[in-house]
């Protein structure tokens, strides 16, 4: 196991995957200060600060939620009542020595970082969280459908828009569940892989054809892919999962004027499984930090 002993790490806020990642950080040797009170047990094993100022003193890096932040730069996820905001007063603050880590956010924050000459490392981005993270995802979608459908995933017919990381894996598993999946992607690679594992490919073009006869239909391309002209064409009976980033690639509006249940549903490892999304979180960031301050 990697050791972070000698390590001073600040914790901007989190959710239940937070909590779990701090429990592993500190048992891997790092001294955590809070922004704001987490709750349980984990109050007595670091140090709680209320303001930015007193978080930044004397860290080495700074972690900020995987949820990210808003369209404004508000920080999502906070163990205080109080926003924080990654705006220049932020970057200001934390300074160019103290590296930030972070799950996803926008270009605004991310000129702002780098206007500030502060290292800003997307936590999401990188190639082996996509794919663990895929895991989880896959799994809360499957039982978010089992939950709302009044059929079994076994023996439906469902399709999967956007076959990348999350994409294949929900779609081998609902196979693997009897479905009978359909896959849609402009990606040549996509198309190669679901074929292999056995997923019928379909293209945009044909998708008018083929969508009155679909139960489930999960979107994960970060698009509008099914705006009005398709969602008219789904069954009223119909489920839609989109896991696709806010706001997703569905005219929600839409699916409610036409009577179609559809549901956005966005950070679903921490939801559905926190314990391995947070377990997943401490070892990539552990990496994270022996690399950015090697």
């Amino acid at each position: 196991m990697k050791k972070l002993t000698g390590y001073r790490i600040g914790i901007l806020g989190g959710d239940e995957r937070e909590r779990v990642m701090m429990n592993c950080l500190i048992e891997k040797g790092a001294k955590l200060k809070v922004l704001g009170d987490p709750g349980g047990e984990l109050s007595e094993k670091i140090q709680v600060v209320s303001t930015v100022e007193e978080l930044v003193k004397d860290v080495h890096v700074l972690i900020a939620p995987m949820s990210g932040t808003d369209a404004e730069g508000m920080i999502k996820a906070r163990f205080i009542d109080e926003p924080i905001y990654m705006d220049e007063d932020f970057f200001a603050l934390v300074g160019s020595e103290i590296p930030v880590l972070i799950g996803m956010t926008n270009e605004k924050v991310k000129s702002l970082a780098k206007a500030a000459n502060v290292n800003l490392q997307l936590i999401a981005t990188r190639e082996d969280v996509g794919i663990l993270n895929a895991i989880p995802t896959a799994e809360g979608a499957i039982q978010i459908a089992m939950e709302e459908l009044p059929i079994t995933i076994h023996g439906s017919k469902s399709l999967v828009m956007g076959l990348g990381k999350c994409g294949l894996t929900l779609a081998w598993r609902l196979r693997a569940l009897g479905s009978e999946v359909y896959g849609v992607t402009r990606s040549p690679e996509g198309i190669a892989k679901a074929r292999d594992l056995g997923i019928h490919i379909i293209s945009y073009d044909e998708l008018a054809k083929y969508l009155p006869e679909f139960d489930l239909i999960y979107n994960t391309a970060p698009a509008m892919v099914l705006p009005e002209e398709r969602i008219r064409l789904i069954r009223k009976d119909a489920l839609i999962i989109d896991l696709a980033s806010a706001p997703g690639g569905t005219d929600f509006e839409a699916a409610k004027k036409y009577g179609i249940k559809a549901l956005l549903a966005l950070g679903l490892p921490g939801k559905v499984a926190p314990k391995t999304a947070g377990l997943i979180l401490c070892r990539v960031v552990t990496e994270m930090i022996l690399d950015v301050l090697k």
